[in-house]
């Protein structure tokens, strides 16, 4: 609010596109559509759109966010890629019975599951000729927005993590790039290709993991040529936040830390994906931007990270503990 009260100018335009831009529709294409998290969020809107849940943990809602020019619930339209053929309607069915949502509240949006369902298109598992899948990719963005009537398509990366990737010199600008794939290679990870495929359809995106998605050298210059907003590197709405809050409260209070299990509900695919013990973790590296906390814990328990796969024997990203003991990395 401070920027928007500094310039006068700036707060007119905001009243005047505000009302427009409630009343357009607007697109969440999620890349993993049928996924648990995409299916919480997908079910999660049309029981809001239908009055049928109060918007408990919308931050929207805070009143210190300024809500004007956000769509209304009721205008938002779902679709996505996903190559999984398990439809929305039996991912809803399998969170309710993992206890995530209630079995009434499912039934009730049955019909508007199975209409975002019908708007998913299959995804890409592509290691060779990445511009043609690029290419197909937004294609199914765009046709979505067309089909759909949306004014505009924001793209959401909810799918499993991938493990982290060094940029090389073929995506170290938008050139070098397109060269590479002229030249038969393939130097993009599989988020990367829905990322470029959200900015070649115009789209804006949103990284809700910390896949390498648009961070690549190619792809923010396009984005930035075009005009096009993205934003994140991992949503860090689950464990990662919660064990961010809980970390300096235990050393505030000098409460040694003898054990900590948790369970990833949502995380299944992502378990399923990596390995026992796998060389190279993804999430470790950016969850400890908030998790730095664990430093001071370190002092009053010696404890294995919790964020870190690799740091817990015989176990995987969906269930992580920690222990102490002489075994355990200072």
């Amino acid at each position: 609010m401070g920027y928007v009260a500094a310039y006068p100018a700036f707060q007119q335009r905001i009243l005047t596109i505000g009302g427009r831009h409630m009343d357009e529709k607007v697109g969440i294409w999620f890349v993993g559509a049928r996924g648990s998290l995409a299916t919480t969020a997908t079910l999660g809107a049309q029981a809001l759109a239908a009055r049928l849940v109060e918007s408990i943990g919308c931050v929207t809602t805070l009143p210190e966010i300024d809500s004007r020019g956000l769509p209304r619930y009721e205008n938002l339209v779902t679709g996505g890629h996903d190559v999984s053929e398990i439809p929305i309607g039996k991912r809803a069915e399998q969170l309710v019975a993992g206890g995530v949502a209630p079995h009434a509240l499912v039934a009730a949006v049955a019909d508007g599951l199975a209409d975002a369902d019908d708007r998913i298109r299959p995804g890409t598992r592509t290691t060779t000729d990445q511009a043609a899948a690029v290419e197909q990719l937004a294609a199914d963005i765009t046709d979505f927005a067309r089909r759909s009537g949306v004014a505009r398509t924001v793209v959401v990366d909810v799918s499993s993590t991938e493990p982290p990737r060094d940029d090389d010199a073929d995506v170290a600008s938008w050139a070098a790039l397109q060269a590479a794939w002229e030249a038969g290679r393939s130097p993009l990870a599989p988020s990367s290709l829905y990322a470029c495929a959200a900015l070649l359809a115009g789209c804006s995106y949103v990284g809700f993991t910390p896949s390498p998605g648009i961070e690549v050298p190619a792809l923010r210059e396009l984005a930035e040529r075009n005009g096009l907003p993205y934003a994140g590197r991992d949503g860090k709405t689950g464990e990662t936040l919660v064990k961010s809050v809980l970390a300096p409260m235990f050393a505030s209070r000098a409460l040694p830390i003898r054990s900590w299990t948790s369970v990833n509900l949502l995380g299944e695919a992502t378990a399923r994906r990596w390995p026992i013990r796998p060389p190279r973790p993804a999430r470790p590296a950016r969850s400890r931007r908030v998790s730095t906390p664990w430093s001071v814990v370190r002092s009053t328990a010696r404890c294995t990270s919790t964020t870190s796969p690799t740091s817990v024997t015989g176990r995987r990203p969906g269930i992580t503990s920690v222990s102490t003991g002489s075994s355990a990395p200072g």
